[in-house]
């Protein structure tokens, strides 16, 4: 029977974009400007994980 493709398709996506990353961020002026922002970011992602936990908190539950 075999797996489907689309298991074959996400594997080489995630392989691919990882790789794309992990060549990207090895470039040390790369690394430099991800560190630079990386407080802003950090802040940023948390404000939106906070908003939806709160968004749960407060949602009806079935």
């Amino acid at each position: 029977m075999g797996l489907p493709r689309r298991y074959f398709f996400m594997a080489l996506a995630h392989l691919l974009w990882f790789g794309v990353v992990a060549v990207f961020f090895s470039h040390d002026r790369m690394r430099a400007v991800m560190l630079r922002g990386q407080k802003v970011l950090n802040k940023a992602i948390g404000s939106v994980l906070a908003g939806l936990g709160i968004s749960l908190a407060f949602a009806p539950s079935h």
